[in-house]
């Protein structure tokens, strides 16, 4: 069987533009929402980013490091093909030429993504510098991982009490391993937090129901996705 390597029709050139040109790993949009403001406090917030960026100035480096090497080793592949004779040996040093140069171009892409996420990672940092002249401060705050904690305890306590009634198991232990004033401000408040999220839910599920029946326009909305149009 006779394969040919490096022609590629129309479409295959379009869709490597385009996976050149968009980054192939976590959006702005999801790094923002659900690997930072997840975190919740700016003490735990600003913990995440460092953390988050640490490991992605090490591997950017390395990946950098990696690239000039594969590099270097493409000038001299390129150097020593003139030298072979035409024959099998020269194809096989080709082919392996091909794969040297398609490899570069994947930590091409890779050093992209990190530079996409690092830049929204910093971005991220210096909105936490903006409010605070030194965020040394901020990571030496004893009171920082207390404060997450309790929220954080807040929170989950929260969705159980609106999903199931209660506080969970694990949660509830995880609660009792605090001193007891903190546990008596995480179920006040998630006491609270779920009634009057409930009171909202419910009053926009009325409302919503009523503008149904007025339209009298009902249907089975199954795998349906908010805010996107598909012909």
């Amino acid at each position: 069987m006779n394969v040919e390597i490096g022609k590629k029709n129309a479409e295959r050139e379009e869709i490597e533009k385009l996976i050149s040109n968009q980054p192939t790993t976590m959006s702005k949009y999801q790094i923002d929402n659900f690997v930072i403001n997840e975190k919740m406090t700016d003490y735990k917030i600003l913990k995440q980013i460092l953390l988050e960026l640490g490991t992605r100035y090490t591997g950017y480096d390395d990946i950098k490091i990696d690239y000039q090497i594969e590099n270097l080793e493409l000038e001299i592949l390129e150097k020593e093909i003139e030298e072979y004779p035409e024959g099998p040996n020269k194809k096989i040093a080709e082919l392996k030429l091909q794969k040297k140069r398609n490899l570069i171009k994947g930590l091409e892409k890779t050093i992209k993504n990190h530079e996409y996420e690092i830049k929204i990672l910093e971005d991220n940092f210096k909105k936490i510098k903006a409010n605070y002249e030194n965020p040394q401060d901020l990571l030496d705050d004893e009171t920082g991982e207390e404060i997450y904690w309790v929220n954080k305890f807040i929170k989950e306590a929260q969705i159980d009490i609106m999903t199931t009634g209660r506080i969970g198991k694990g949660v509830l232990d995880a609660i009792m391993m605090l001193p007891d004033k903190l546990q008596e401000i995480i179920i006040q408040q998630a006491i609270n937090q779920s009634t009057n999220s409930n009171c909202y839910i419910s009053m926009n599920e009325d409302t919503i129901i009523e503008k149904i029946k007025e339209n009298k326009k009902t249907s089975l909305m199954l795998n349906t996705l908010v805010g996107e149009k598909r012909e």
